[in-house]
């Protein structure tokens, strides 16, 4: 069994702990000559508790502040609420925020490091996603089977798509999932209810085509180029018969192949690699899928168990997979954590701690380090070392998510 070591991390710049405040944050109007932390390298940090997002300087691990409750401090954006998920747009410096709350979409200006305003939605978001350009973002709200479509240069929102608009079955029934293209043309709609569809929305018009076939479509990762997305159907995970990876053509909305799996609820692709997890009745298992002849070249390679949302690849090679929900450690079981990581030349496996739910991962450019945040604390993988090893950046409060803006 993997050993991990713990190091406890520095305070923060200051080293100064602010009075907690429940009050919301102001808009940008309200602070015209905003003052940034100056940091070249940063995470942005969605800090539930206070119903605030934190700057961290990436390349030093840490803040101005370890505790964020009012804006006004270098580092601390604080609209108020709470903030559970956050994207950020590709070629823009803003990014959304969903406030779980007040039902709200946040948007925040990462340059001038300022809260700009929300938009009310019609209902709590399971998914959230934005355009490239952030013009545009989109919130999946599963109780009301309906995707708001916000504006987010006027900070209004534009319509909802729902299954009785038009005459197509838009298989928006319990919507809970949005995977956005790379270029912001395509955004495929995953549905709790009829999950042998999948719903592609043209984000130019919001016109929505349904294809089927999939069996228990769950989520999906698009080509490089935006010619393919492979639907992940988790099969008996989730009420269905087998695990798959489906090859969707993007241009002819055609199934054109497809590959039997262990278990699949989270994908991420690296080339013509695709790596793939879920689970195989109740043990965590994680394929290798070789997309240009689409077989799996490496099967069933141990993991944690659990729910498996999160997956994401370090600089040098370590592939980190977080679940939700996963069997508590037990002691001379060898049972650990929520967190695998794995070395993509040795296929060789280690486990994280028994620190409870990964709800976010974000490997850092230029370094051999991952930010993990695992029950609520944000924790700095070194990939260089052999057992998992961390030290821990010191902010208050309950985190939740995080985007890497520079």
């Amino acid at each position: 069994m993997q050993r991990i070591r713990i190091v406890s991390a520095g305070i923060g710049l200051l080293g100064i702990l602010f009075a907690a405040s429940c009050g919301g944050g102001s808009s940008s109007s309200d602070n015209p000559t905003p003052v940034t932390t100056g940091f070249a390298q940063r995470v942005l940090v969605a800090n539930q508790f206070f119903g605030s997002l934190h700057i961290v300087n990436s390349q030093t691990d840490q803040t101005v502040t370890g505790a964020c409750s009012f804006s006004g401090v270098p580092g601390c954006i604080a609209p108020g609420g709470n903030p559970t998920q956050v994207e950020s747009a590709a070629a823009s410096p803003r990014l959304v925020v969903f406030d779980s709350r007040n039902n709200s979409l946040e948007t925040i200006n990462t340059q001038d490091e300022v809260y700009i305003n929300r938009v009310s939605l019609d209902g709590p978001a399971d998914s959230i996603a934005i355009l490239p350009n952030a013009t545009r973002a989109y919130a999946a709200i599963r109780n009301l089977s309906r995707i708001n479509v916000v504006d987010v240069t006027n900070q209004v929102l534009l319509a909802s798509i729902t299954n009785t608009t038009g005459t197509n079955d838009k298989n928006l029934s319990q919507v809970s999932r949005l995977v956005m293209s790379h270029n912001g043309s395509k955004m495929l709609a995953f549905s709790d209810d009829a999950r042998d569809k999948v719903a592609i929305v043209n984000t130019s018009d919001s016109t929505v085509t349904t294809v089927s076939g999939f069996g228990t479509a769950y989520s999906a990762v698009f080509s490089s180029d935006d010619s393919k997305a492979y639907i992940l159907a988790c099969g008996t995970e989730c009420g269905g018969a087998v695990a798959r990876v489906h090859v969707l053509d993007m241009t002819t909305g055609m199934i054109t192949g497809g590959v039997n799996v262990s278990g699949a609820t989270v994908g991420l692709l690296d080339g013509s690699t695709l790596y793939v997890a879920g689970n195989s009745g109740a043990a965590g298992k994680l394929d290798i899928v070789n997309t240009t002849s689409m077989t799996v070249s490496t099967t069933g390679i141990d993991i944690a168990d659990g729910l498996h949302t999160k997956m994401a690849l370090s600089g040098n090679g370590k592939l980190f997979i977080g679940s939700r929900a996963c069997t508590p450690a037990v002691v001379g079981t060898g049972t650990v954590g929520c967190l695998s990581i794995m070395d993509v030349t040795s296929h060789a496996v280690a486990r994280g701690g028994n620190f409870g739910d990964i709800t976010s991962i974000q490997p850092i450019r230029n370094r051999n380090a991952v930010y993990v945040i695992e029950a609520g604390n944000l924790h700095v993988y070194d990939t260089t070392a052999t057992d998992p090893t961390f030290t821990t950046i010191n902010i208050s409060g309950t985190l939740s998510d995080m985007k890497e803006l520079d």
